[in-house]
């Protein structure tokens, strides 16, 4: 009987492939035969699942992957050991009813412990964030508390190190609260910044009426990266009510006021609330430019313009077919990533309920080419992406 196996892909030219968490559906790995993709369901049953990470987790060169969710869903990883998939629940972190931490919003890879292998972060829906150590064999010990309210909606999460110490730290995106920025002190022992976020809790926030009001920004998506060159990582931040915008970083881990990338009124005057965010530099000039995916509204694309953390006003992406608010699709997840192999950063955007799709990039100030619907069907509802490199043979 023949089995499929999956090992790292070593041609750039096959491309990026694509891994999709869904609610309702089986999770999927999207085969890239450089732009054309074939889909395979993964193992693990039909999870609500709203984040998904990939990585080498045990140092056998072979990408393995990690889903989370809710309701009640377990964290579960999907190690590839050369043959296929194996479904393997995580450990989670114990509460005090002893049942486990099971309502995962987000997700990230990173060595905080400086031992060399990737440790798992995970930020919850109403309870603890937490911390999964690594063993260096994909063995992930009980999770460990991370600072803060057991009872904090967190909907994003970045590592970097924010605070140039060596040491990855965490950048919080919290629903209905202000974000906070986890330093690392060293061994993956975190403390919260005594220094607050600048426009992390209220945000200006247009009602339908046409007055303006504060509201509680509601942080849906954050990236961390050096958009200036100064070295250091600035933050980008998407929220559900109030502007998408950018905090400069000033080399210590304290951030200046923000930097409004785009306009967000929560549905209304056509701009949509925002749940996801990717950098990349699309257009070749060397400058970091921001996506934003909208609940409702077209899609974003805020180009850098300068060295200096400067940006153009925000581009509506076309959208497949027309629409306007609120009747555009819902992406949950967006990214910048070369799917081609020709060097130029394409668009994938994850959408629920909708069919998910992707833009080729022609290339400097030409744009993306008119979007392509992804393998899956119309009514797919994926709320979770992750890349990686997954070559596959048959063997006898």
């Amino acid at each position: 009987m023949a089995a499929t196996v999956y090992a790292l892909a070593t041609s750039s030219a096959l491309g990026v492939d694509l891994v999709a968490g869904n609610s309702e559906d089986g999770n999927v790995l999207l085969r890239n035969h450089g732009g054309r993709f074939e889909r395979h369901v993964l193992p693990g049953g039909r999870p609500d699942t709203k984040a998904a990470v990939v990585g080498d987790l045990n140092g056998d060169g072979l990408d393995d992957i990690i889903f989370g969710g809710w309701p009640n869903v377990s964290l579960t990883m999907l190690r590839n050991d050369g043959r296929g998939f194996v479904a393997v629940v995580l450990p989670g972190m114990p509460k005090h009813d002893g049942s486990n931490a099971s309502w995962t919003e987000a997700l990230a890879l990173a060595d905080v412990d400086g031992d060399g292998d990737l440790d798992l972060l995970v930020g919850n829906n109403e309870e603890p964030n937490y911390l999964l150590r690594n063993d260096g064999v994909a063995g992930f010990a009980p999770g460990v508390p991370l600072p803060g309210s057991p009872t904090l909606v967190t909907g994003a999460l970045a590592v970097g190190d924010v605070n140039g110490d060596g040491h990855v730290d965490v950048f919080l995106g919290n629903d209905e609260a202000p974000n906070q920025l986890l330093l690392n002190e060293g061994g993956g022992r975190f403390r919260e910044s005594p220094h607050p976020l600048p426009d992390s809790g209220a945000c200006d926030f247009k009602t339908k009426t046409g007055h303006w009001t504060k509201q509680q920004c509601s942080t849906r998506a954050v990236a961390l990266h050096d958009v200036n060159g100064d070295g250091a990582l600035d933050a980008i931040i998407g929220n559900y009510f109030g502007d998408n915008f950018l905090l400069p970083n000033m080399g210590d881990g304290t951030f200046k006021g923000a930097i409004t990338l785009s306009e967000g009124h929560a549905g209304y005057d056509g701009a949509g609330p925002t749940l996801s965010v990717a950098i990349g530099d699309v257009d070749g000039d060397g400058l970091a430019d921001v996506a934003f995916g909208e609940e409702g509204a077209p899609n974003l694309l805020v180009r850098s313009n300068n060295r200096s953390g400067g940006f153009l006003p925000a581009w509506p992406l076309p959208p497949v077919a027309p629409c306007s608010l609120p009747d555009c699709p819902q992406t949950d997840a967006i990214a910048l990533v070369d799917l081609d192999g020709d060097g130029l950063l394409d668009l994938v955007e994850a959408n629920y309920g909708d069919p998910s799709i992707w833009r080729r990039n022609r290339g400097h100030a030409r744009g993306f080419e008119r979007p392509t619907s992804l393998p899956g069907s119309a009514s797919t509802y994926t709320q979770a992406l992750a890349f990686g490199s997954f070559s596959e043979r048959t063997e006898d």
